[in-house]
């Protein structure tokens, strides 16, 4: 897969679009478990709560 261009935009930021998917999980233990099998397989992943 080829990388975007940083194209600077109107204000001068430049964009990278990024693509993320979301796990809902049914209690802390599990979002812990789903972590760890998405890290071990490669993935970048960060923890939230909302």
């Amino acid at each position: 897969m080829a990388k975007e261009r940083k194209v600077p935009g109107k204000n001068g930021f430049k964009y990278a679009p990024k693509f993320g998917v979301v796990v809902t999980c049914p209690n802390e233990a599990e979002q812990a478990a789903a972590f760890e099998r998405l890290k071990a397989a490669g993935f970048k992943c960060k923890v939230v709560t909302i």
